[in-house]
């Protein structure tokens, strides 16, 4: 029988503690809680009114870290994507083929054919969308070969960029911010208006000298300007980059006003790259100031003067941006790229902001005070249960015999039916984890999971908690391995393997989404293989902890749990606009679990989840192919690449369509219940060896 009684109050559970003193054992009676309480009350009320009056002196504290924050991540975003360009020149400057044609070029000179054969060579795998054109420039500064974009074969390149080229003659890697295309080489016939970025990297001849240099140009209004966008502060702030000229080399906010005020061409699509000088006009201009002179005669901004000495700033006392408006921001020079990045906001709007702050910061003050005492009681409660969770031994019917594993919010045990002796798994609530939310989560898990009755979908049999209060349900025992331990046997599964464990996962998706349910954590550790009435590899899914009811969307749950999950597979839109989540995002995590399987590597990588989600959100996912050396249908890889897809739209529309593609696939090697079960005996051994590892 299933239970639906709700979570009782914290005040009625038995608050005791046992501490030693003077080698006797003495008990907290309920007066000497209430003492505890009291005296917390005063001393918490007390630190709240030294807290409020501290926050209400230090609280443009607030704005510094904000400022520094974006800056902070604007900065990670952007060398992340420069390394990447870098990374893509280096890449294709170490290619072998075109090391040849350059060696040949410089043998024979031009006129043999070289030219077409490199453009076929970069024509024929790169295809990344940002780059616009290339160049190969010899040590003496000649264009050897260019691409329709740069028609400057046997030109010299302009000034501006020797010495960047000199870097990358002595073997190094350079990114140029950006420059006037016209700038790029001597005597060039292109428009000063247009702007590139520039990333070189040598090309090494067959004794490894450095003989050539190859160059890629990139336009700025990609992800170098979007990078900067996205980390404007507000409806009025703007974040943008400049070079040691004091030019602006992003795109502006203020465009139109840049245009109407005679500082920026007047055209259809006013441009600011890289024309705008950052300078000081002296008064708001939008507010009708008239400055003396041209701006060439103005003074460098504040921001700008301190960044051009090589200095990284804050400064909230407000000074004049470039349109005259007073404001506050922060700044950093970026030596290793040279360029600065700024963040600036109006200073009215920034103090306005600050009011809200610190009502906010009194009603909290007051509420900690409220609460003090509450949480002084539930916290002996919680020691007491922390003590005592792993001494249960009997749960209603059932008989706990051992620790399976452990997760976030709970422990998972072993126990068997008192009467029909039936394996059963007991998942408890972590007393540690005890709060309203994380009640309401747990019983919308075992309630939400209850409603699925596929058999691709682990049962629940019965919810309840412990006469010590302790919270738990029973569901179906599953005595085989997560995803998650069969990469860690295998590094990568066949093909067919991998078909038949997605085919599986969609059958359970297809009921939850058929009812309004989006699981939101598909993940190999929540995909358990096992063997169901002799059918080996049989799939099931597990952990709806994480899932969202379309249909009654809770905004509260919503909110709580927007961003949970494991980055490498929660998908891009979860990230951007969670609200808006779909069953689409299923089908994004389906196919992370896809190129998981296929390739035993995960979609995105990164040193912390941090980088991973700007992966996630911003770099275009490999081919499960260019990962893995074993033979893919192409049908598949494609599918996988499907799911993927950053915009919802792009990926299938449905699990069933995915059932689909599986099923249509040709090719396959066979693998049927008789190949699952040779599988699971000849790997029997490391499977029990793996199931006797410590859980944590």
């Amino acid at each position: 029988m299933r239970s639906s009684r709700r979570a009782l109050p914290l005040t009625e559970s038995l608050l005791a503690t046992e501490a030693q003193a003077a080698g006797r054992t003495v008990r907290l009676t309920r007066p000497r809680l209430l003492l505890i309480a009291l005296m917390a009350l005063v001393l918490v009320g007390g630190a709240g009114l030294w807290s409020n009056h501290a926050v209400m002196e230090s609280v443009e504290d607030l704005l510094t870290v904000n400022l520094e924050a974006n800056l902070d991540l604007c900065v990670m975003a952007l060398s992340a994507w420069i390394e990447n360009e870098l990374a893509l020149v280096r890449f294709w400057a170490q290619d072998e083929t075109l090391s040849q044609l350059v060696e040949a070029r410089l043998r024979d000179g031009a006129g043999h054919g070289h030219l077409q054969a490199m453009k076929k060579l970069l024509a024929k795998g790169f295809t990344a969308k940002e780059v616009q054109g290339w160049l190969v420039v010899d040590a003496k500064e000649t264009v050897l070969f260019a691409s329709a974009r740069n028609p400057n074969q046997g030109k010299n390149i302009a000034a501006v960029i020797k010495p960047h080229h000199e870097k990358v003659m002595q073997g190094q890697s350079v990114f140029m911010p950006p420059i006037s295309r016209g700038d790029l080489i001597e005597a060039s016939a292109f428009s000063t208006d247009e702007a590139v970025i520039l990333t070189a990297a040598p090309i090494r001849n067959r004794n490894g000298a450095v003989m050539a240099a190859l160059v890629f140009t990139i336009h700025p209004d990609g992800n170098f300007s979007n990078i900067l966008r996205a980390s404007r502060m507000g409806d009025s702030g703007d974040t943008y980059a400049f070079n040691r000229e004091g030019i602006l080399i992003s795109r502006s906010r203020f465009e139109s006003e840049l245009q109407s005020l005679g500082l920026l061409p007047d055209t259809e699509s006013p441009r600011s790259v890289p024309r705008l000088l950052i300078r000081d006009p002296g008064g708001d201009l939008g507010a009708g100031f008239k400055p003396a002179g041209q701006p060439d005669d103005w003074p460098p901004t504040r921001m700008l003067a301190s960044a051009l000495r090589g200095e990284s700033g804050i400064d909230l006392s407000g000074y004049r941006d470039y349109l005259g408006v007073t404001v506050v921001g922060a700044w950093r020079w970026l030596p290793d790229y040279d360029f600065g990045i700024a963040i600036e906001v109006p200073r009215e709007k920034a103090r306005r902001t600050q009011r809200p702050i610190r009502l906010a910061v009194m009603g909290l003050m007051a509420l900690v005070t409220v609460l003090a005492g509450m949480i002084l009681l539930s916290t002996v409660w919680v020691s007491r249960l922390r003590e005592n969770i792993d001494e249960i031994k009997q749960v209603g019917h059932y008989t706990i015999q051992e620790k399976l594993g452990e997760g976030g919010m709970g422990k998972v045990y072993k126990a068997t039916h008192a009467l029909l002796k039936r394996p059963t798994a007991i998942k408890f609530l972590k007393p540690d984890a005890l709060t309203t939310d994380s009640l309401e989560r747990f019983e919308r898990e075992v309630q939400i999971t209850s409603r699925l009755t596929h058999p691709n979908t682990v049962d629940v049999y019965d919810f309840g908690r412990t006469p010590e209060g302790v919270f738990y349900y029973a569901m179906e025992y599953l005595p085989g391995i997560g995803l998650d331990d069969l990469l860690a046997l295998e590094g990568a599964v066949s093909p067919a393997r991998a078909v038949h464990i997605l085919r599986h996962i969609c059958f359970s998706l297809e009921e939850a989404h058929s009812i309004g349910l989006i699981h939101r954590d598909i993940k190999p550790p929540n995909i358990i293989l096992c063997e169901r009435g002799g059918q080996y590899d049989s799939v099931k899914v597990l952990d709806f902890g994480l899932v969202k009811d379309v249909k009654q969307h809770d905004i509260k749950m919503t909110a709580m749990h927007e961003v949970a999950g494991t980055p490498a597979y929660v998908a891009p839109e979860r990230l951007t606009d969670p609200v808006k989540v779909d069953h689409r995002a299923d089908i994004y995590s389906l196919g992370s679990v896809g190129f998981n399987l296929l390739s035993g590597a995960e979609v995105f990588e990164g040193a912390t989840a941090v980088e991973i989600c700007y992966h996630v959100m911003k770099t275009p996912p490999p081919r499960v192919t260019a990962k893995t050396s074993q033979t893919i249908p192409a049908a598949l890889d494609q599918l996988v690449a499907d799911c993927l897809a950053k915009d919802p739209d792009e990926r299938p529309a449905n699990v069933t369509r995915i059932i689909e593609a599986l099923d249509a696939i040709d090719g396959l090697a066979p693998w049927d219940n008789e190949a699952a079960r040779q599988w699971w005996q000849d790997n029997d051994r490391r499977i029990q060896d793996l199931k006797r590892k410590p859980t944590t």
